[in-house]
């Protein structure tokens, strides 16, 4: 589903919607002549640099360019997974594809150790190989569909603020009515994504910005400047 409303994700991860940004995020900001690539496109077309420095945590200030952003992506997860998030060793594989890089050391360990845990019999499940799996009761559905919306709340609540809106209680509603939420759960969305560490909303925070509002967040602005 392509990207023509900039609320909507063309493709949607079920906990926090990485691709989501990877895939939609990025041509959006490719229209303002942001980045390279044109929207519709699956892939990203910024050709890696034949020499880069290397990305140290917390260094990178924009994700203006895709080769080191998949590198940003790989360092954030290395640190969750060194700190036990099995799942970031997925997610992890998911930016080498995209971004059609070299596999570092860590996953390429990680990964094969898992496959031949599955392969040897050690583990019954590819789940349980990777250390990963669904919750009893998981609801697939609205499950997704809150992570939709939650991404796409911050995503706004980011881009307004780095035109100057506070970030404060006005601002969780405005929002919030754009996806049939109150206040309180646009505001619980913000900052539970905020105090995870999350990378997609840490390279939100660090994207660059437009010099003027979107045209597609123009009506939650003048909203705002008419509830003052």
């Amino acid at each position: 589903m392509p990207c023509k409303t900039r609320f909507t994700p063309r493709r949607m991860a079920t906990n926090g919607n990485e691709i989501a940004f990877i895939t939609c995020r990025w041509r959006y900001s490719a229209q303002f002549g942001k980045l390279v690539g044109k929207p519709g496109q699956s892939d990203m077309t910024t050709k890696r640099p034949t020499k880069k420095a290397p990305v140290k945590a917390g260094a990178v200030a924009s994700v203006k360019d895709a080769a080191k952003a998949y590198e940003w992506f790989l360092e954030r997860r290395k640190e969750k997974f060194e700190k036990g998030d099995a799942e970031s060793v997925l997610w992890a594989v998911h930016y080498v594809i995209e971004g059609k890089i070299t596999f570092p050391p860590w996953l390429a360990t990680a990964v094969d150790k898992a496959i031949m845990g599955y392969m040897t019999h050690e583990y019954a499940s590819l789940d349980a190989a990777f250390g990963v799996g669904r919750p009893k009761g998981y609801r697939r559905k609205s499950i997704h569909e809150q992570a939709s919306r939650a991404h796409n709340s911050n995503w706004i609540i980011i881009e307004l603020h780095k035109h100057g809106y506070a970030i404060d209680d006005q601002l969780f509603e405005v929002v919030g009515e754009r996806f049939n939420v109150k206040k309180t759960t646009a505001k619980k969305w913000y900052y539970e994504a905020k105090n995870s560490n999350d990378p997609v909303f840490q390279a939100f925070e660090r994207s660059d910005v437009s010099s003027q509002i979107p045209e597609h967040l123009k009506a939650i602005a003048d909203q705002l400047k008419a509830d003052k």
